[in-house]
């Protein structure tokens, strides 16, 4: 039995974004094969139980999510339940801003309970607060960070606009053209930022990566490295992070 043990106590806050079928997910089912620890998924995208298959989860939780309410209180769960060495994951982080908006227009009465909020349209200067909104956002994303567990979570990609750079975000991301999509604050909150996109959509084994925020200390400089069956353990915990991987030999009886 193995077991990927970090080179010191601090704990890993990753991002990972791109497009759909880039191997985003892929990245936390490899840490969960290569851990001895819990795993704890808030699953917005339900698609956790096809993912996993018939592989053995005795080590997770996981819970499906369809609105803002239901992935906070999955949340609260996870880190409080979660301990050092653990895993907290968030798979997809990007609808939860939104279910966010809507949480928060439905309980000051912007509309009545039962509305089909896919239906709509809010005028943003009218029907929203956005200080509110951006606190009640940021309190939500406080559990995910005061958790002792390392903590990844997935998020889909949005275009930078060239000479339309909205602030800090835009900034960082500019040179890559891409960048996560949801609160423009989310990327500053971890310690690393990977965009992953697939080089081969008809194989998915292959599989193109950068990089564009790194942890002080590591040296990281993929700009559109390129892999093919990536291995996030290996790839990145391991050979750029420090992880290291113990083997543990079972006692006989």
């Amino acid at each position: 039995m193995s077991n990927i043990q970090p080179p010191d106590a601090n704990r890993e806050r990753i991002l990972v974004f791109g497009p759909p079928g880039a191997g985003k997910s892929r990245t936390y089912i490899d840490i969960y094969n290569r851990i001895t620890g819990h795993m704890y998924v808030t699953d917005t995208d339900i698609a956790l139980r096809r993912m996993f298959g018939d592989q053995d989860q005795s080590r997770l939780t996981y819970n499906e999510c369809h609105d803002y309410e239901e992935s906070a209180k999955a949340l609260s769960s996870h880190t409080k339940e979660a301990k050092e060495g653990d895993w907290v994951i968030i798979d997809l982080l990007t609808p939860t801003w939104a279910w966010c908006q809507d949480y928060w227009a439905l309980k000051r009465g912007k509309v009545k309970p039962g509305t089909d909020l896919s239906m709509w349209l809010p005028i943003d200067n009218k029907d929203f607060n956005w200080s509110e909104i951006n606190r009640m956002y940021t309190n939500f994303m406080s559990k995910l960070m005061s958790t002792k567990a390392h903590v990844l979570v997935v998020a889909e990609e949005t275009d930078v606009m060239e000479g339309k750079f909205e602030g800090d975000t835009d900034r960082l991301f500019k040179e890559f053209g891409t960048k996560p999509r949801g609160q423009k604050r989310v990327p500053y909150m971890f310690h690393t930022a990977m965009h992953m996109g697939t080089k081969n959509f008809k194989s998915g084994t292959e599989y193109r990566v950068s990089v564009p925020k790194e942890r002080v200390g590591r040296e990281c400089d993929w700009v559109d490295e390129d892999f093919t069956d990536h291995s996030f353990v290996d790839d990145y915990l391991i050979d750029v992070a420090g992880w290291t991987e113990e083997t543990k030999r079972r006692r006989r009886k």
